[in-house]
Order: structure tokens, then C-alpha cells, then sequence
């Protein structure tokens, strides 16, 4: 019954900022409470078979962590968007000086992208054939996957030329899904579909690397691109709402057989169904971490190890302290696997108990109500700022998967991280040189 009024007061939760925000579907608040949402449902439809007791103390966690999140960023995305300083005049200058219009340039640097692509993925396969000392395409994304997860050791790990090969053309891939949805709302024009081809690249290389999570996290940047660009180029109403959530809708359903799928593809040993898998891996942290409150919610010997996962691992890479933490495999009352990821809460409470809920929440409401609220002002006056809402846009997704695991503080919060926005930047500003002067020499 628990679990039960969680999930009825996120509804209410949600509904009441819907009507606040005037239907502002992909808000950090917005997205974070869907994710709890379907976190807590996907729950409730397996725990016939897990008989886990949800329990008050996980509730109130839960519901605090979200509204510490909720207050913070619906606060300050309010104050920054009505009363910080804007330069109109200047956005505009900014903006466009990096903007291609010219839809050719962009399909020419398509076919560069691709053809580093395709090398880059060449590469990639004979360094984890190389490394895995498997055969079979499963069992060499499988094996390296393990290694990665357990060890810091950079010995078990791609190199890191080729990693930053990846990141570079990751960081051109990411500007091109901007490019698309800018001339299918802005010129009023479709978009040429090979300016997508080098994200399915990107797609593959991570299969590769035995991950589906990069996956998702451009999925859900291309939706908000698409949501943003839509909703400031048109009239927007319910019925706008509405074809949004439809999209919405289509593209999570698609999403369910594909993540399904691909766990033959990686080589995971998994011998679920179809929604008993999908429900699994989306209602498993909420068990686990009701059971991690159950037992006593144990604490991490080194403060911040677990929250700041990113950073220790990097320490470990480059160091001889291992600081990867692996946390253990969780298993229900009736004897079955659930997982091994306990949502974000979990790794605040480890490392600084309850007030580490209250204040890191906290901070990551500042943070995304802050940059969404810049980003929101600069959209009143320019319909487009390339690089702010591209970099906003690719790490947005830990907002929804926060109910699944601490993606901020570990993965946002890391070097790689900053490496990527420092390349995406570039790809904006290096491709507005070279095409925007092309550009102004066709004009005289």
C-alpha cells in the first residue's frame, strides 16, 4: 500500500506542475518525476513475484529526494529565466556567427563524420577482440564489459587516443541532431536523414563497448531538441501537448523490445521474457534500495566513493588506488536476482546519510533549473543557441534515469564528461568557421 500512495502523490505531483509550467513536458522536474513514476510502477508489477515490503522509510526518502530536486530547480529556473541579465542584441550576434545555413555544407560534413566513423569503429572491434581474446562478437562485448566494471586498471581498457577519436566524432554526431531539427523547424524543410547517420555510428561503437546507456541519453537529447524547437515554433497548446506525448509514447514503446534485444547482443545471460526483463530493470532499484533501507543502509569507507564513482575511477586510472566501487547483487525474499542498482539515493545515503539526500538533490535542482532557465531565456530572443541547448540537451538524461542510478555526480561530474562539452563546443565553433566564411564568400 506503500508504494502505492508514492506513486499516487508523483501523479498528483506531476499534474500540479503541468499546470504550473504550462504543460512543460521535459522539464528537469518533469522528467525526474516520470522517471520515479515508471520506476515505482514497473515495481509494483513485479513485487507479486519479489514480495518485497515497501517500506515508510523508503517512501519519505523517495518523495523528499524529488521534491529537494522539484523546489530547487522549479526556483531557480523561475528566477533566472525572469530576472537575469540578457544582452538580446549580443545573443543574436553569438548565435548566428556559429549557425550553417547552408544545407550542403552540412551534408558534406556528414560524409567526413561517417567516413571517420567507420574507422573509428574498425578500430574499436580489433582492440576488444585484442583485449577480450574472444571470438564471437557476444562474448567480446560481454567480456570487456566485466573487465570494465571491475577494475580501474587502464591495461583492461581501449586506449585513450581511441577513446578521444570517439569522443570527437560523438561530439560532431551530437551538433548534426541539432543541424536536423533546426532546418526541419526553422527553414520549414525536412531534414536530410544523413544527418543522422553518423549518431547510428555511435549507436553501434557503444554496443560495442557494452553499453546501452549512451543510447538512451542521445534519445532522450534528440526528443527534447525536437520538444524544445517545437514548442517555440509554434502556438503551443493542449492539443501541441498532446501530439508530443504521442511521439513520446511511440518512441518509449519502440524502446522496450529494442533494450529487450539487445541483451542478446551483448551477451547478457538473462533468461527473462520480454516485460518481465523491461519491468526488472526499471523496478529493480526501487526494490533493491527498499531492501538497502530494510538492512541497515551500511556506509561506504571512503566518503564520497560511491557518488563520486566518475572521479574515483579516473583517480584509479591514473594511480595506484582502485577506487571502483561495485555494489552487490540484490536478491528478493522469494530467492530471485533483481539487480545491482539501488537508484541515486542509495550512493547519497552511503556516503553522507539522510542530509546527503536533502543537499545533493538540492544541487542538482540548481543546477538544471539554472541552465534550463538560461537556456529558456535565450530561446525567447534567439530560437536558436546551438551550443548551450546541444550540451544542455546531452545531460538531461540523468534527470529522468535518477530513480535508476546517481548518473550526475558520477557520470556528469567526471572528467570524460567535461572532455565531451569541451569537444561539442568545438564542433559547433570549428564548423561555423570553416562553412559560415564559405558562406559570406558565396555572398560577395
Amino acid at each position: 500500500m506503500v508504494a502505492y500512495l508514492l506513486l499516487v502523490l508523483l501523479c498528483l505531483l506531476f499534474f500540479v506542475l503541468m499546470l504550473l509550467s504550462n504543460f512543460d513536458l521535459m522539464s528537469p522536474s518533469s522528467l525526474m518525476i516520470i522517471g520515479y513514476m515508471i520506476g515505482t510502477l514497473s515495481f509494483l508489477a513485479m513485487n507479486a513475484k519479489w514480495q518485497i515490503m515497501y517500506t515508510w522509510s523508503s517512501f519519505f526518502v523517495e518523495l523528499i529526494s524529488v521534491i529537494c530536486f522539484a523546489v530547487m530547480a522549479i526556483l531557480c529556473q523561475t528566477l533566472f529565466q525572469k530576472y537575469s541579465y540578457n544582452d538580446i542584441s549580443r545573443g543574436k550576434k553569438s548565435s548566428s556567427s556559429i549557425l550553417v545555413t547552408q544545407f550542403s555544407s552540412l551534408r558534406f560534413l556528414s560524409i567526413i563524420v561517417i567516413f571517420v566513423q567507420l574507422i573509428v569503429t574498425f578500430l574499436i572491434y580489433s582492440q576488444l577482440k585484442q583485449l577480450s581474446g574472444a571470438s564471437g562478437i557476444s562474448s567480446i562485448i560481454s567480456t570487456y564489459r566485466d573487465n570494465v566494471v571491475s577494475s580501474s586498471d587502464a591495461a583492461v581498457r581501449i586506449s585513450s587516443t581511441l577513446t578521444m577519436l570517439q569522443k570527437i566524432t560523438l561530439s560532431f554526431s551530437l551538433m548534426l541532431i541539432f543541424y536536423y531539427f533546426y532546418f526541419l523547424f526553422n527553414d520549414r524543410q525536412k531534414g536530410e536523414n544523413i544527418l543522422l547517420v553518423p549518431t547510428l555510428f555511435v549507436f553501434f561503437q557503444e554496443l560495442l563497448l557494452g553499453g546501452r546507456l549512451q543510447i538512451f541519453r542521445i534519445i532522450i537529447l534528440a526528443l527534447f531538441l525536437y520538444y524544445l524547437m517545437y514548442r517555440f515554433s509554434t502556438n503551443w497548446t493542449i492539443t501541441s501537448m498532446k501530439k508530443i506525448v504521442r511521439i513520446f509514447i511511440v518512441v518509449f514503446l519502440l524502446s522496450i523490445p529494442a533494450f529487450y534485444l539487445l541483451k542478446f547482443l551483448l551477451g547478457r545471460g538473462s533468461q527473462e521474457g520480454l516485460w518481465e526483463y523491461v519491468f526488472r530493470y526499471l523496478g529493480g532499484s526501487t526494490g533493491a534500495f527498499n531492501i538497502y533501507i530494510n538492512q541497515g543502509m551500511s556506509k561506504s569507507s571512503i566518503a564520497g566513493n560511491e557518488t563520486f564513482m566518475g572521479v574515483f575511477d579516473f583517480i584509479g586510472r591514473h594511480s595506484g588506488f582502485d577506487g571502483k566501487v561495485s555494489l552487490p547483487w540484490v536478491v528478493s525474499p522469494t530467492g530471485m536476482i533483481i539487480g545491482n542498482v539501488y537508484g541515486a539515493n542509495r550512493r547519497f545515503i552511503s556516503d553522507y546519510g539522510i542530509s546527503g539526500v536533502v543537499v545533493l538533490n538540492s544541487i542538482m535542482g540548481i543546477f538544471y533549473g539554472t541552465f534550463y532557465g538560461y537556456v529558456l531565456k535565450k530561446m525567447h530572443y534567439v530560437l536558436v543557441v546551438p551550443v548551450l541547448l546541444t550540451i544542455y540537451a546531452y545531460l538531461l538524461y540523468t534527470t529522468f534515469f535518477h530513480f535508476i542510478e546517481g548518473y550526475f555526480f558520477f557520470s556528469v561530474i567526471s572528467i570524460n564528461t567535461l572532455i565531451t562539452i569541451i569537444l561539442i563546443i568545438f564542433a559547433f565553433y570549428f564548423t561555423g568557421l570553416i562553412f559560415s566564411s564559405r558562406q559570406k564568400s558565396m555572398i560577395k
